[in-house]
């Protein structure tokens, strides 16, 4: 399976490395793959980020 996030912005904060990391590779009209089963998931990288909840 394959996917690209619209336009890049995975992130809504500018200074976040993935803010538009994907850009290039809607602006080429090509995918990245993703992982769909659980056998693919447990192939990738084991990491858990937790970030703090932004303030209203």
């Amino acid at each position: 399976a394959a996917m690209v996030h619209n336009f890049g912005a995975a992130s809504t904060r500018p200074h976040s490395p993935h803010y538009a990391d994907q850009a290039p590779l809607y602006a080429a009209e090509q995918l990245r793959p993703i992982a769909l089963t659980r056998e693919e998931l447990m192939k990738g990288p084991h990491r858990i980020t937790r970030l703090p909840l932004a303030e209203r």
